[in-house]
């Protein structure tokens, strides 16, 4: 899906990333940090796995409503009373 060189430069510039943040004091800014670079993390976990695929749906369904909607429309259309 993503090629290796790619992955790998992301990995090398994520553990950058984590020694810089562990280089911060204690505090706030390291600990929001933190927290953002492991839903990063979870994030690239999961970029290798393979996109499950979803059953196609058939658009019949939606044609026929449609059908049905616009007749029912016609016929509402037909057999109002007539402002005269």
């Amino acid at each position: 899906m993503l090629d290796p060189k790619t992955i790998d430069g992301l990995d090398g510039a994520m553990g950058d990333l984590n020694n810089a943040i562990e280089a911060l004091p204690d505090g706030p800014l390291k600990r929001q940090l933190t927290q953002r670079f492991n839903r990063m993390r979870r994030v690239r976990d999961h970029l290798e796995d393979e996109a499950e695929c979803r059953e196609a749906r058939s658009p019949l369904p939606y044609i026929l409503f449609g059908f049905g909607l616009a007749i029912a429309l016609v016929i509402a259309w037909k057999t109002r009373p007539s402002c005269r």
